[in-house]
């Protein structure tokens, strides 16, 4: 099933750099699904279940840039749970 998953600022705003379970994304999954998420560059693996969903160009030109340090505005993108 695809959902849209929005990373609003709080997100942003907790997020910890390189950091693959408090990234922003892996935040904006967990208050979507209830569950655990790891994050890396290019794609997201839920703790929980075992899933993995590999991120598209734009969002993971956001993750590194969000690492990198550079400010980042929210983002949305399409995600299947």
């Amino acid at each position: 099933m695809q959902t849209i998953i929005t990373v609003e600022q709080h997100h942003v705003d907790r997020g910890r750099r390189s950091d693959p379970d408090a990234c922003p994304i892996a935040l904006a999954l967990i208050e979507c699904t209830g569950q655990s998420w790891m994050i890396d560059n290019y794609a997201a693996y839920c703790l929980t279940t075992g899933a993995s969903h590999n991120f598209d160009a734009l969002t993971r030109s956001w993750i590194e840039a969000f690492d990198s340090g550079e400010s980042v505005l929210p983002l949305t993108f399409n995600f299947d749970l």
